[in-house]
């Protein structure tokens, strides 16, 4: 309507400046007549046409394919099995597909603000994922239980910013996909390995128990090369044990069924007690451990699970260590922290395997730096130093020197 008001008014501006124009050559020029000027203009004015219906026809078409375009993504977004929905920063919807309008049962939600819906107990969590995607500018994902029409269902809610010409958050995209299916699958996968590591946890105890006994030379003698075989049965045993524990503990961390016990300890006797526990595996290895106690603080926190960080980071450095290398650790402390830091040295760990080296199973290709491994043990280190409100770290250096570490408030 706009367009076709602003090409009349420019025609009839354009005629009137030919009529004034043409008028003009006349009156000062004896060389043009007043039929030639008048058909100069009729001339000018025609060409003026056809230009002018050229380009609303070229436009018309334009408007037809971006219409086109338009019911086409309609159309897509409508039939994907995502609710998607449009809405301002104020919490107003402005859009909505059809799945969302079927799944939340109300055909008349646009124009409503989303947090008059929604549950008043997460309105403050909503509200504050809005916040953080417009202060950050970046797009946020999240997963929670939500309440659509009466059912309870867990979502993927994916939110993305809409910008402005000068790069202001000024609407939201918000996204929802049901992922009861993939909650209930990994359901399944923690009940198996939960009951599978229990039920491989007390044979496996019983064999480091029963090797035990025979290398206490309680049935006799044993000739050299028969205590070495005997031994090396016993190391493989323990780590297989370590394993279960690590699986099994790992599933409890992520179901909530962990509970810390703290009390006050002293981190350089963990650490000792963990290079003793590992003393076979250094031997096996050739390697020599130093440890640099600076640190004159003891610590609040669960003793059993902070020596399981400790053997983890350990284990982890004798393992991907060059045999015949030293492993330096550091502890040191200040007014707040404790702090533990390992070195080794070994290949090199490149950038974008260290971004998510604490990943539940994340393991590089790179099979130089990783052996046989579930991925679990630095994924469980983290969530043990999560649960004391500390941090945990790692870094590697192009000349070969690895250092992972961790810090717990001393209080």
């Amino acid at each position: 309507m706009y367009f076709k008001v602003i090409s009349i008014c420019g025609i009839i501006s354009i005629l009137s400046i030919l009529i004034l124009l043409t008028t003009s050559l006349v009156h000062s020029s004896n060389l043009i007549s007043q039929i030639n000027a008048v058909r100069f203009t009729i001339l000018i004015v025609i060409c003026l046409f056809v230009i002018i219906f050229w380009y609303i026809f070229k436009t018309e078409k334009l408007k037809e394919k971006i219409l086109l375009q338009h019911s086409q993504i309609k159309t897509m977004i409508d039939d994907t099995p995502f609710m998607i929905f449009l809405k301002d920063i104020n919490g107003k919807i402005l859009q909505a597909n059809k799945y969302f309008l079927e799944v939340t049962g109300n055909n008349n939600i646009i124009g409503k603000n989303i947090y008059t819906l929604c549950n008043p107990n997460k309105v403050d969590i909503i509200q504050k994922e809005d916040e953080a995607v417009i202060r950050t500018k970046q797009p946020y994902i999240t997963e929670r239980q939500t309440c659509l029409n009466g059912v309870t269902g867990w979502y993927r809610i994916m939110k993305y910013p809409v910008y402005d010409k000068k790069g202001n958050v000024i609407k939201m995209v918000i996204l929802h996909k049901n992922i009861d299916a993939e909650k209930d699958m990994e359901d399944r996968k923690n009940t198996f390995v939960a009951t599978l590591t229990h039920d491989l946890k007390t044979p496996t105890l019983a064999q480091i128990k029963a090797l035990d006994i025979i290398l206490d030379k309680n049935f006799g003698d044993l000739a050299v090369n028969q205590r070495e075989l005997l031994s090396q049965v016993k190391t493989s045993c323990k780590y297989m044990s370590e394993l279960i524990f690590t699986i099994l503990d790992t599933y409890k961390y992520d179901n909530g069924e962990i509970k810390i016990y703290t009390q006050e300890i002293c981190l350089n006797d963990i650490v000792n007690n963990a290079i003793e526990h590992l003393s076979d595996f250094i031997k096996e290895k050739n390697q020599t451990i130093i440890v640099n106690n600076n640190s004159k603080s003891n610590i609040i926190a669960d003793k059993s699970q902070i020596k399981r960080v400790v053997i983890n980071l350990i284990s982890n450095s004798i393992t991907y260590g060059y045999p015949d290398s030293e492993i330096q650790i550091n502890l040191s402390d200040d007014e707040k922290n404790i702090y533990f830091e390992i070195k080794n040295h070994s290949k090199y760990i490149p950038e974008e395997r260290l971004v998510d080296i604490f990943e539940k199973y994340k393991k590089s290709d790179n099979t130089r730096f990783h052996k046989t491994s579930t991925g679990l043990g630095l994924y469980l280190s983290k969530q043990i130093i999560d649960a004391h409100n500390g941090n945990i770290y790692a870094q590697s250096d192009i000349n070969e020197t690895c250092t992972f570490g961790f810090s717990l408030p001393i209080i």
